[in-house]
């Protein structure tokens, strides 16, 4: 005689989910890493083999290795950062200003607005979150520097061609 299971609700299926990205997020915590989402990571295989055809599988592939590739830059650029600037950690953080809204609420240009003021705001962008590296951003500092006084200008032709791409 077989025993059938009652589904778990919803609710139950929700508090599930959120202790599984609680654990995740407290096991993946650390400077710049980005927390691997195990449920997440199971639903995105779930798809992949619900759709995979072989372009896909390449494409795939070739996203992963490239993400992969730019993550292993990434933590060895930080590396070098506590080795280099290991002055960046003691950097005290007085008063942060936090700009939360609704969406279309203005923001975006408050945000913009305390950009223009240098002196007191040190405003988060989207390099930053790309790049969490303070020798990355040095590199790129140099290269923005350098790049007017190369004929041709490769660096600006490059991040215009990453921009028509995009």
């Amino acid at each position: 005689m077989s025993r059938i299971l009652p589904e778990p609700s919803a609710a139950t299926l929700k508090k599930r989910q959120i202790e599984i990205l609680r654990e995740a997020s407290a096991r993946e915590r650390g400077y710049g890493k980005i927390p691997i989402n195990s449920l997440g990571l199971r639903q995105v295989g779930r798809a992949f083999k619900a759709t995979v055809t072989p372009w896909r599988a390449l494409n795939w592939t070739g996203y992963a290795i490239g993400f992969g590739l730019f993550e292993l830059g990434l933590r060895g650029a930080q590396t070098l950062d506590d080795l280099l600037f290991p002055e960046w950690r003691e950097q005290n953080i007085d008063a942060p200003v936090f700009v939360i809204g609704n969406p279309r609420s203005g923001t975006t240009m408050l945000h913009r607005l305390l950009s223009l003021d240098e002196a007191n705001f040190a405003p988060y962008t989207l390099a930053h979150s790309l790049f969490p590296s303070v020798g990355v951003r040095r590199l790129i500092s140099l290269g923005a520097a350098i790049d007017p006084k190369i004929p041709g200008r490769p660096l600006r032709r490059f991040v215009d061609g990453i921009n028509a791409v995009f």
